[in-house]
Parts: C-alpha cells; structure tokens; sequence
C-alpha cells in the first residue's frame, strides 16, 4: 500500500485553492450540491486532461481503476458518468474560465532565467528532449532511408 501522496495529489497541491473557493462561492457553484463539489470536479477534469481523455465514458473508463484511492486523489466517494455530466451541465462555466485564466497568469509570471539553469554539482545545462517518431517520406527526404 502507498504510504505517501500520489504524484496526482502532489501536483495538486500547487493549484491556489483559495482563489478556487472564492470563484465557487462568487458563482455559487456548491450550491444545493450533494457530494460531488466543485473541487472534486475541477480535479476529475485536471485528471482527464492530464490523462487526455476524449469523452465522459473515456474519462469515467480510465476512473474506474482508482475506485479505492478516491478520497486520496481528491475526487470524493465515487464519480459515475450522469454525476459528471449534470455538473458540466449545471455548473456556472465561469468559475473553470476564471480559474484557468489565473493559472495561465501565474505560469506566466514564472519567468526562466537561462542563466539559472545550472543546478549546484552538475557542470552543464539540463534540457528536456521530444522523443516524438517523425515519418519522412522516401521520395522528398531520399536520405532518410535506411
């Protein structure tokens, strides 16, 4: 059994969940809610993008396995298909609009000084690669066969 956070929940923790709350309140997006909050959804949506779902039955699909860790990733006691719909449905969009908005704002803000890029102990820059397969056709890029 996983005894600390999951990779999920940690990234989670990064989101300004009060900023979140206020929207909520603002639009009153809790409002005669049971037990699917606003939260719960946001993350079941943050999920889904991450996972790059395509649909309601898609996202629900790749849940399914998680039943058991729920509470720990922070999506509430269970999310079924027509529960995550009629919140789609119902809930002011604003609230997921004007928190997108802030969070593009905040990455925004975070500026990347190149001269930083050394880390303590390692004597060159690190960088991330696309490892991304790329077909060329033979006819215009003759070089490329092998």
């Amino acid at each position: 059994m996983n005894k600390d956070s999951y990779i999920f929940t940690q990234l989670c923790q990064f989101l300004p969940r009060d900023y979140f709350e206020y929207l909520v309140r603002k639009f009153q997006g809790n409002h005669s809610v049971k037990s699917f909050s606003c939260w719960n959804h946001i993350l079941v949506m943050l999920w889904a993008q991450l996972t790059n779902r395509e649909g309601l039955r898609d996202i629900i699909g790749s849940l399914e396995p998680h039943k058991q860790k729920f509470h720990h990733l922070g999506f509430g006691k269970s999310v079924c298909r027509s529960t995550l719909s009629e919140a789609n449905e119902k809930r002011d969009v604003r609230i997921f609009q004007l928190f997108a908005e802030r969070m593009v704002e905040l990455a925004q803000s975070k500026k990347i000084n190149m001269d930083n890029l050394f880390m303590e102990g390692i004597n060159y820059r690190v960088f991330a690669a696309d490892s991304t397969t790329i077909k060329l056709d033979p006819n215009q890029f003759w070089w490329s066969e092998l």
